[in-house]
């Protein structure tokens, strides 16, 4: 509920297990609007920006990053903005009117590590967490997963397929905050709840 310390920023981060060292992949992403509903780009229609071209005036920095997952062949990673706000920290008071009011500024976001690019997948949320990417692994994912906690809702974002662009409800009411997800070998899909 306090503050970052200085000179460290939110972000998604590589770390080197034999050496330790933590580098920066994405600090910063592209402006983009709150949406007043679920919103969803399918993967043909989103708009990514080279992460070493964004800068004050085309981007601004990570509020709150929550969740990530790696695609099967490491070329993409979605993150979870769980929501944005001025002074944005995970339990802080900042968090009292977009998440404690079921604001809409949650978002998904995907890295490409192959063209070193960031672009929205997903916003119009109210508080991001968990995600699950769902395909064959052999293609980019035809859908993700994605838990909205403040609402306790389990949501499925379609990026590609017939039904790329919808964002369906899942699950309603669940017990609690839903968080890490995975799925087993006969398709069922494990969640965590705080």
């Amino acid at each position: 509920g306090g503050t970052y310390p200085k000179g460290e920023q939110v972000g998604l981060y590589t770390l080197n297990l034999s050496s330790l060292e933590v580098a920066p992949l994405v600090t910063r992403v592209p402006h983009s609007a709150d949406v007043s509903k679920p919103t969803v780009f399918a993967t043909a229609k989103q708009k990514r920006a080279k992460v070493g071209s964004l800068n004050r005036s085309n981007s601004r920095l990570l509020a709150v990053s929550n969740d990530a997952a790696v695609s099967v062949d490491g070329k993409r990673i979605y993150f979870t903005e769980s929501y944005v706000a001025d002074g944005a920290t995970m339990g802080g008071s900042a968090a009292l009117k977009p998440v404690i009011m079921l604001g809409r500024t949650g978002r998904l976001w995907m890295y490409d590590s192959e063209d070193k690019t960031v672009g929205l997948v997903a916003n119009g949320y109210a508080f991001t967490d968990g995600i699950l990417m769902e395909g064959n692994g052999n293609e980019p994912e035809e859908s993700v997963l994605l838990t909205d906690n403040s609402r306790f809702q389990l949501h499925r974002v379609h990026l590609a397929g017939a039904r790329a662009g919808e964002s369906e409800v899942l699950w309603r009411d669940l017990p609690g905050l839903a968080d890490g997800m995975r799925r087993d070998s006969k398709g069922r899909i494990w969640l965590t709840i705080i």
